[in-house]
């Protein structure tokens, strides 16, 4: 995750909280296991650095329904959004 975070934000000092497993069929008939992490990162997404993707940016959960992102990410977030931890984490 560390590295993850550094590749992909330049970011490497971000308390990681584990938010859930998803499995996820994969085209050859087999599944794919993503373990999904949470974090608090109080920074513009402007000032992040790009290593990996297209581009960091923040939006609002209703822009879900038009965003064209890697598929499956819609519903983690929404799950995530959802959820207790999301409310922890915004406070």
């Amino acid at each position: 995750m560390v590295r993850e975070m550094r590749e992909e934000t330049g970011e490497s000092s971000v308390c990681f909280a584990r938010f859930r497993t998803y499995h996820v069929p994969l085209a050859d008939g087999a599944d794919a296991e993503y373990n999904v992490y949470s974090a608090r990162l109080d920074k513009p997404a402007e000032t992040l650095h790009l290593g990996e993707g297209q581009e960091h940016r923040f939006f609002a959960p209703a822009a879900l329904d038009v965003l064209d992102i890697v598929p499956g990410t819609s519903r983690v977030l929404r799950d995530f959004l959802a959820s207790p931890e999301y409310e922890t984490i915004r406070r």
